[in-house]
């Protein structure tokens, strides 16, 4: 039973064993698996880089044995030092012959290096070289670019880009400017690198492109493509040079660095003057000397000129000298002695200054002394004043010396020296001194003045400048306006002569005409012109001419640019004139002795006004028989003149009219028949009867015509005619020829002359010509037409005239002004003369 009973503990015992064995397989199962980091999933690598401030951390573990394994990764990250950055544990079941990624992200990584370590725990499996339960990297945060631009260099350069050696930027000098910018960064960065150098009047820029590379310093160089100078002002000129980066890296906004520089002046020459007097015992008006002694303790050689002045500004010594460095010279200056200072200094190149330039001594004894008498400056005198004008400077001075002495006024402008006549003054005495110079610049002209003398002293002040101003030139236009002919004075012309704005000018005024190339100037006179317009009018008269001319020159000034003279041409129309003799004398064929009316018909046929003259009426020997004045004819105007005379002797009288106007005498001739003359002067007996039958006759006969012929006036004339007026009519028959209109006229030739007569186109019969006095027959020229039928025809209207003499009544057309001749009586009068 007890051994039963010891089985039965025993079979529990083993049954407790099994069973606790198989519930504690897994765990024994388990601690068999190998796990392991596979190397080729391992992302990074030894310094491996990254940018962006969180870490990723990739691989992957697998299981090599088939069971499953349990692990724990630790991953620790710290700095170089020893820091740690993050430190982190994470356990993990990888399946029997499974694998599982793993990736770790790690935030606000530190720029710079970092200690990443990963360690694997548990159940792990067997390492070689591609599986490993363990690794460690060194990596780095990389730096973004960081630029800082360390120093600007400048780099005095000549034209051609050599450096000159100069120190620092001088006056004519180019520049290198150079800039050194450093990359902090771990990145390279690329951008643009720009330039600008602003001062004076430069402003210029430069850019070019560069690449930073990381952890460098890059220089870049910018060549000026002005030259630089100091100011007018002589002090040195300040420029400033801006060096920027046009597109910095994302962390820096801006990024430039600016530098200023003077430009100083060139190398120049360092001259030490000393001035010695060797007679200071001299006297006025003695000779002073003294020795001047010139070393150039400069850069360069000094070639320029040394001048010495004594008090006045009158100029003792000048002079050119070439000094090189290092180098002394000695001059000996000798001047007139009067109490003043000599002072000498060096012109023409500019030295150091901080030179001993310029040096003076000063004289002392018994002499003259001279004081501004009235104002303490030259009065300028003539003005205002143009270009070629006289300037005349002039000042009052007195001696107030101990001495008598003498002065003088020296005037400088443009380099020229002016001096006036040399004024001896006794003590106390004063005086005028004064200079005349031709100023010849126009603007302002600066004039240097000063009181001069050999023995006598200048009071301090009397020297200065004075501004002259000096316009343009004045110029001077003349011109002709008006050209006109008239017969009464012939050619004349209006002129003018503008003078422009300034002085009053005396001018040669010459006025003329040309003909044939050749120029006449009846008036040439000296006039004074004002400035604008002046004017006026000269007749020139009669004279045979082309144009008319006008000149001018000035007299004791400068002319101005232009024009000195003008020309015009002369109209060329004139009065045409014309007489003519009317053939019909009044009465028609007087006798020796008659009272007799010559018509003479005046003309001017031209486009002008002619002048009035005289009519003379002489006979074939040049008896003057009568004269007339005649009026002034207008353009394309005709006058009748009559002439009365007494008839000469002759049958056949001929006469000429001269019409003499101004200069030109027209004349025209005409031969008039003269009437029978009855002997007074023989006796016979007067046939009482035959001439008392005679005259009752021609008494019955002249009756009986009246009553007939007032019987025809009753019958066709209307009892309301007025003013004696009327219309006649007459009939004509088929048969009957119409005579040609009374008024209608015809040109005939004068077969002698072939001068051309109108006579009424009906008028068959002799004519005499006006001109040769040639008698030739002319026939009528009209052509008669046949009426078909009894017709009325109306006729000019007529009026009744009386003649003056015999009171005869005569029937005339009632629009006609001409002359008539008397049927009864044979006196010649007017129409319209009642």
């Amino acid at each position: 039973m007890g051994e039963c009973k010891s089985s039965s503990y025993m079979l529990t015992n083993i049954a407790c064993i099994l069973l606790i064995t198989v519930i504690l397989a897994p765990l024994v199962s388990a601690t068999g698996g190998g796990a392991v980091i596979e190397v080729s999933t391992i992302q990074l690598s030894e310094m491996d880089t990254f940018e962006n401030s969180d870490l990723e951390v990739p691989f992957t573990i697998v299981e090599q044995s088939g069971i499953d394994a349990d692990i724990e990764v630790n991953v620790l990250i710290s700095t170089l030092e020893g820091t740690v950055l993050h430190n982190l544990s994470t356990n993990y079941t990888i399946l029997a012959s499974g694998s599982t990624p793993i990736n770790y992200s790690f935030p606000n990584m530190p720029y710079g290096f970092s200690n990443l370590i990963v360690t694997m725990t548990g159940d792990t499996g067997t390492i070689d070289s591609n599986y490993v339960t363990e690794f460690n990297r060194t990596i780095q945060r990389l730096r973004p670019a960081q630029l800082s631009i360390e120093e600007i260099t400048i780099i005095p350069v000549n034209s051609a880009g050599t450096p000159t050696g100069n120190e620092s930027i001088r006056d004519g000098d180019y520049a290198i400017f150079s800039a050194s910018v450093e990359n902090l960064g771990d990145l390279q960065w690329s951008s643009n690198i720009e330039v600008y150098i602003v001062g004076q009047d430069i402003i210029e820029s430069h850019q070019t492109s560069a690449t930073f590379a990381a952890a460098t310093v890059t220089t870049t160089q910018f060549y000026s493509s002005s030259q630089f100078n100091e100011s007018n002002s002589n002090i040195s000129s300040h420029f400033s040079v801006n060096i920027s980066i046009s597109s910095p890296p994302p962390s820096q906004s801006e990024l430039f660095q600016i530098s200023t520089f003077e430009v100083g002046p060139p190398p120049l020459a360092r001259i030490d003057m000393d001035l010695l007097h060797l007679n200071p015992d001299v006297n006025a008006g003695g000779i002073a000397l003294w020795n001047l002694s010139i070393e150039n303790n400069g850069d360069i050689d000094y070639i320029g000129t040394i001048t010495c002045i004594f008090s006045g500004g009158e100029i003792e010594y000048s002079n050119s000298i070439d000094l090189p460095p290092g180098n002394n010279t000695t001059i000996s200056i000798s001047a007139s002695a009067r109490p003043g200072i000599l002072s000498c200094q060096t012109e023409g190149q500019r030295i150091w200054d901080d030179s001993i330039s310029p040096v003076s001594s000063t004289l002392s004894m018994t002499a003259a002394a001279f004081e501004a008498a009235g104002s303490a400056t030259p009065a300028a005198l003539g003005g205002p004043w143009h270009k070629g004008d006289v300037a005349t400077f002039s000042m009052l001075v007195r001696n107030h010396g101990d001495s008598d002495g003498m002065v003088q006024l020296r005037c400088e402008i443009n380099g020229i020296v002016s001096l006036s006549e040399s004024l001896s003054l006794a003590i106390d005495a004063a005086g005028e001194v004064s200079v005349a110079i031709q100023m010849i610049t126009t603007g302002q002209n600066q004039v240097n003045w000063s009181l001069v003398s050999s023995n006598g002293a200048i009071d301090a002040g009397l020297e200065g400048v004075l501004n002259i101003p000096i316009s343009d030139q004045q110029s001077i236009a003349p011109q002709i306006s008006i050209v006109e002919w008239s017969s009464a004075q012939g050619i004349s012309f209006t002129w003018q002569v503008e003078l422009d704005t300034g002085v009053e000018r005396e001018v040669q005024l010459r006025l003329g005409y040309e003909l044939g190339g050749s120029e006449t100037y009846p008036f040439d006179s000296i006039i004074s012109v004002y400035p604008g317009m002046t004017t006026g009018q000269y007749v020139i008269g009669h004279v045979d001419a082309e144009n008319v001319v006008i000149r001018v020159n000035s007299v004791n000034w400068t002319l101005g640019p232009g024009p000195t003279s003008a020309t015009k041409s002369v109209p060329s129309q004139r009065p045409a004139y014309s007489i003519q003799l009317n053939p019909l004398s009044s009465p028609r064929d007087p006798t020796e002795g008659d009272e007799t009316s010559i018509t003479v018909e005046i003309s001017n046929t031209g486009l002008v006004d002619g002048n009035s003259g005289q009519l003379f009426l002489v006979d074939a020997s040049g008896n003057l028989l009568a004269q007339s004045e005649t009026e002034i004819l207008l353009s394309e105007e005709e006058k009748d003149i009559i002439l009365s005379i007494v008839w000469p002797s002759g049958s056949d009288v001929t006469l000429t009219a001269k019409w003499s106007i101004g200069q030109q005498i027209v004349t025209s001739s005409q031969s008039y028949s003269s009437g029978v003359t009855v002997s007074s002067a023989q006796s016979y007996d007067i046939p009482w009867i035959g001439m008392i039958s005679g005259i009752a006759i021609a008494g019955a006969v002249i009756l009986v015509m009246r009553l007939k012929n007032a019987s025809k006036e009753n019958t066709s004339t209307s009892p309301q005619r007025k003013d004696r007026t009327a219309k006649t009519t007459k009939t004509v028959t088929k048969s009957k020829t119409t005579a040609s209109s009374n008024d209608r006229k015809v040109q005939v030739g004068c077969p002698e002359c072939a001068r051309q007569l109108r006579v009424p186109a009906s008028y068959s019969g002799k004519v005499r010509c006006p001109d040769c006095s040639t008698r030739f027959d002319v026939t009528s020229r009209d052509e008669p037409r046949q009426e078909e039928e009894v017709e009325e025809i109306v006729e000019q209207e007529k009026k009744e005239i009386s003649c003056p003499d015999c009171a005869q009544s005569l029937m005339v057309p009632t629009d006609y002004a001409g002359s008539v001749r008397c049927p009864a009586c044979k006196v010649v009068f007017k129409a319209n003369s009642e």
